[in-house]
């Protein structure tokens, strides 16, 4: 059996410092409002690391530390969604040393609904299919669309 493709990930966790809904949840970023007794941001670097598609985590913006503990590269953001975008894959490449993942995934920390299981699922169909990003595209698109209406068990309502 062929061992899966290893990506590496950049996640935007910054933000506006001035977000209304932010703030209205006593957080800097959104990333840092807590759901269920966790930052958002957390859900999703946990889903990175429980993937096993993902060999390098860049998180652009603030962290917990219990994020940064999930995190191999702590990127200062800019506030501005490209600058993040390009300082996180900036730190990436700066810190290439020995076998490496040519693929990157970007994936912003405002999420907590993403799964390990839908991750390793994204990852490996794009890997074979990357001659039609298109088709993955969309195929994440559904997915979230069908996550926001049941969400995962992890975020359900306890009675």
């Amino acid at each position: 059996m062929q061992s899966p493709t290893l990506w590496n990930a950049v996640v935007l966790g910054g933000g506006d410092p001035g977000d209304a809904f932010a703030a209205a949840h006593g957080a800097r970023v959104k990333p840092l409002i807590e759901v269920a007794g966790q930052p958002l941001g957390l859900y999703v670097l946990q889903a990175l690391r429980a993937s096993g598609r993902v060999r390098r985590v860049a998180y652009v913006g603030p962290l917990t530390p219990e994020m940064e503990a999930l995190t191999d590269l702590r990127v200062t953001g800019s506030g501005q969604l490209l600058s993040n975008l390009e300082a996180g894959l900036r730190a990436l490449k700066e810190q290439q040393g020995g076998p490496g993942a040519e693929r990157v995934l970007v994936v912003t920390a405002d999420i907590p609904m993403l799964t390990p299981q839908e991750l390793a699922d994204l990852l490996d169909q794009a890997a074979a299919q990357a001659p039609r990003l298109a088709w993955s595209t969309q195929w994440c698109a559904a997915k979230t669309a069908r996550q926001l209406f049941r969400g995962p068990a992890h975020l359900r309502h306890r009675a």
